[in-house]
């Protein structure tokens, strides 16, 4: 979760957000403003897969369906188009064919019943020429543009003998008198004739006038006396004896009549059916099937591209079979199918791209509701309620702000600041989500969480869930980087439990808000905490005593505003202060040494009923509340009856506010330094369990004027008695001092300039060097005083002389402190009342 934070580059200005868009050109804005759609859409489809999942099933849903219906449709218009083949132009011409087929038989018809009549050759001889030209003038005008029938021929006893057309020259020369009984390639045509006994038709040949050619054939069998009656006629059929004679009927092969047909004229000519199916989008194929020596099987026309899966009508014509195969030039799939099968598919995508879209922006719309306000909610508020209103028993609620952020944001532009922090909430948003806490708002730099509200749930896991968070954003701004260097980002937590009331106010916008003094007392928690600490209410920590992997420690009482004194503990967050801010320490204790010197001197040796203590509780009652809480000094001693009030010392309190630098406070840090008080027994009966200083310079200046008022008092009632011993062994210890560079301190006795106090150059526990804060409070210090100071911060040093105070003139007190302003910079001081030399390390 770190690593994206660490990851981030720095907020300067080329970070690719601070772009000027007139820069960019129109393309790169466009498919930025794309990138940023599709991260936005792939992040709620990885959230929500089922998204996909129902639009990819919609798509095949309604493609599936499509196709379906295209191909339904498709396939009863491939039946229809078939039907219509079928039935339609393919019948059409079939019938056509056999038509033009059987009018060629009518020639051979009715010459053959010419020669039933009159057998005898002469009598044929004589009429043949008009007959046969009435013949041919009659089929002629049954087909009136076609010439299929070439000529008609009468074969007396299987030799050809008349022809009309009469032929000339050789091929009259060839074919008259050809017996076809007799000759071997004739003969198998000539005897399956015989055996037909009626009308039949061979072919086709390839005919001498260079065309394709079939023949109508019709044997004639007519009654005869004997087996070599001739009729009159010239020839007798040639070793045909079984089929040209059935004795039993007395019937005699006389020989047959046949027209000659042209099949070009028939398939190929203008006028040919074929052609019909050509101008109708048709591929066709027309081929004969084998039924006899005489009609062998091959193709008779066909278009130039064949047809693909073709319909296929029969044509018979007496012993003839013919197949005519036709398909649309465009196949029997309609032309519309593939076209509509991507519109479908097209028109699905795009329908299943719209419904994505919506769900995804519906999603996205949930998702930004579900940010603002519980699931919960959100339904009562679908469902048309207007007051939604709850009350939870118990609850823990969270508020954390950014220490130093007023000094943080003015060193950053606008942009860097809202950069800033949408870092910072993005990586605790997450935190809410891995500790399952509701985030109520943000404001500013503040944020405010709640465990066990919107959903009421146990207190104690409400309070131990919401303090793992509280513990892991300790750690997430511990390794989150500040954009200004040299800057640690710090915050100051706050947890309390208790009852509260949430409800949704207003319209417009609407908010999901706690109510209750359990929210105030929360923030309060925040505000009194420490940088980089959890602070927890006493209801909060009974909650977390059951937990035994949280650790918690008393802090005490704090002053809380408008609740008064609380009793507030700490939460282990794990968190260790990093080894550069440790060095502060040494400072702190010096300024804790001076304190207890102070506080010793002051005292008198005596009671804390003296006048000293007198003065410490009217110049502490004097401050505001808030600075009292501040210095974690609510306990003083009271004044004794018996001492007079002394004045306060305004003058050396305006000495010490002239010589303090108030820039030295800018740029301090926040940092965590506390020790417990041990104060020796002369140090009265002041209370002080913890010095722990987080504040402005206001109040240090207040602390100053406490100790100076201490110092001035304890000068004028001590100023005769230590007048003498001052001068007489002053000499000795400021020298030392100042040999060993660890003070720079001038001893003087009455009437002498004040003297000024530095820090020691390497602490008494070696932890190094500390910085010289100048300018420093002046003082005037006896010479007791000065070698107590220089022994209790730097270790146990005496004066030149080796002489050192009695142990009983030493104070006891090894305090440390911090100060912190909201700059988030640490800068050591000790704050102890009595103790000169807090102000002075300031």
């Amino acid at each position: 979760m770190f690593d994206r934070i660490k990851s981030r580059t720095s907020l300067s200005g080329s970070h690719p957000r601070n772009l000027n868009p007139q820069h960019a050109t129109g393309c790169r804005l466009w498919l930025n403003r794309l990138h940023r759609r599709w991260q936005s859409t792939s992040a709620v489809l990885r959230a929500r897969p089922m998204v996909l999942v129902l639009v990819l099933l919609l798509f095949a849903i309604m493609t599936t369906l499509g196709i379906v219906g295209i191909e339904v449709a498709a396939r009863n218009a491939e039946d229809q188009a078939r039907s219509t083949a079928r039935t339609g132009v393919g019948q059409e011409v079939a019938l056509g064919v056999a038509q033009d087929l059987l009018i060629t038989t009518f020639g051979a018809e009715a010459l053959a019943t010419f020669i039933a009549q009159y057998p005898n050759c002469t009598i044929i001889d004589q009429q043949f020429l008009d007959m046969a030209k009435g013949i041919m003038e009659r089929t002629r005008k049954q087909q009136p543009n076609k010439w299929i029938v070439k000529q008609l021929e009468i074969d007396q006893a299987g030799v050809i003998w008349r022809t009309y057309p009469v032929l000339t020259g050789a091929l009259a020369t060839s074919l008259y008198g050809r017996d076809m009984l007799r000759l071997e390639k004739d003969r198998p045509n000539m005897l399956y004739s015989i055996e037909q006994g009626g009308v039949h038709i061979q072919g086709p040949y390839g005919c001498k006038e260079g065309f394709q050619c079939a023949y109508t054939i019709l044997p004639i069998f007519l009654p005869a006396p004997r087996e070599n009656f001739d009729w009159g006629c010239p020839y007798t059929p040639y070793n045909c004896s079984e089929p040209c004679w059935n004795a039993t009927s007395g019937m005699k092969y006389w020989g047959q009549v046949s027209t000659m047909i042209n099949l070009d004229e028939l398939l190929k000519g203008p006028d040919s059916r074929l052609h019909m199916l050509e101008d109708r989008g048709y591929l066709y194929k027309l081929r004969q099937l084998r039924t006899s020596v005489s009609n062998s099987a091959r193709t008779l026309g066909n278009t130039t591209r064949l047809p693909p899966a073709p319909e296929v009508l029969p044509i018979r014509v007496y012993n003839l079979q013919w197949v005519l195969e036709l398909a649309p030039v465009g196949g029997w799939v309609p032309a519309w199918r593939n076209p509509c099968i991507a519109a479908v598919v097209v028109g699905s995508f795009i329908v299943s791209m719209l419904v994505l879209w919506l769900l995804v922006s519906r999603a996205q719309h949930d998702r930004l509701l579900r940010a603002m306000l519980p699931d919960k909610v959100i339904q009562q508020l679908q469902d048309g309620e207007s007051d939604i209103v709850q009350q939870f028993s118990n609850v823990t609620i969270l508020f954390s702000d950014i220490v130093g952020y007023t000094t943080i944001s003015a060193e950053l532009t606008p942009l860097q600041v809202v950069s800033l922090l949408n870092d910072l909430f993005s990586s605790f948003d997450e935190l809410t989500q891995k500790n399952n806490v509701y985030k109520v708002e943000t404001i500013g730099d503040a944020l405010m969480c709640v465990s066990g509200c919107p959903k009421e749930e146990e207190p104690r896991e409400a309070a131990a869930r919401m303090a793992r968070m509280a513990q892991d954003m300790i750690n997430c701004v511990a390794n989150f980087q500040c954009p200004i260097p040299g800057v640690k980002l710090k915050i100051r937590i706050g947890l309390h439990s208790g009852p509260v009331v949430a409800g949704v106010v207003g319209k417009r916008m609407p908010r999901y808000c706690l109510f209750g003094d359990t929210v105030n007392t929360a923030s309060r928690m925040e505000s009194t905490s420490l940088p980089m600490r959890i602070q927890i209410s006493e209801a909060t920590a009974k909650l977390l005593t059951s937990k035994a992997e949280f650790e918690l420690s008393a802090r005490g009482e704090v002053s809380v505003k408008g609740k008064g004194i609380m009793n507030t503990y700490w939460l282990d967050s794990g968190y260790v202060q990093p080894p550069e801010e440790g060095s502060a320490e040494a400072a702190a204790s010096t300024a804790a040494a001076a304190a207890g010197m102070a506080a010793h001197t002051a005292g008198g040796g005596s009671s804390a009923g003296g006048p000293l203590g007198f003065l410490h509780q009217s110049l502490m009652s004097s401050l505001p509340p808030r600075m009292r809480s501040w210095l974690f000094l609510p306990h003083l001693p009271p004044p004794s009856p018996q001492q007079p009030q002394p004045q306060h010392p305004n003058d050396a309190a305006a000495a010490i506010r002239e010589r303090t630098s108030p820039a030295a406070g800018n740029k301090s840090r926040f940092a965590k330094h506390s020790a417990p008080n041990a104060l020796g027994p002369n140090s009265g009966a002041s209370n002080f369990d913890q010095l722990s200083v987080g504040s402005t310079g206001h109040a240090l200046d207040s602390a100053a004027m406490v100790v100076s008022a201490s110092l001035a008092l304890q000068q004028q009632q001590r100023q005769q008695q230590q007048q003498q011993r001052d001068v007489s062994v002053g000499g000795a210890h400021v020298k030392d001092l100042r040999e060993l560079g660890l003070l720079d301190i001038e001893t003087v006795t009455s009437g002498y300039g004040v003297s000024t106090l530095s820090a020691c150059p390497t602490t008494a526990g070696g932890r190094g060097s500390l910085e010289q804060q100048h300018p420093q409070v002046h003082m005037a210090l006896g010479v007791a005083e000065a070698g107590a100071v220089a022994r209790r911060p730097c270790g146990d040093l005496v004066g030149a002389g080796g002489a050192s105070p009695p142990p009983s003139a030493l104070p006891s007190t090894t305090a440390t402190a911090t100060l912190e302003d909201d700059s988030g910079n640490g800068r050591m001081s000790g704050r102890s009342p009595g103790t000169p030399a807090a102000a002075a390390l300031d």
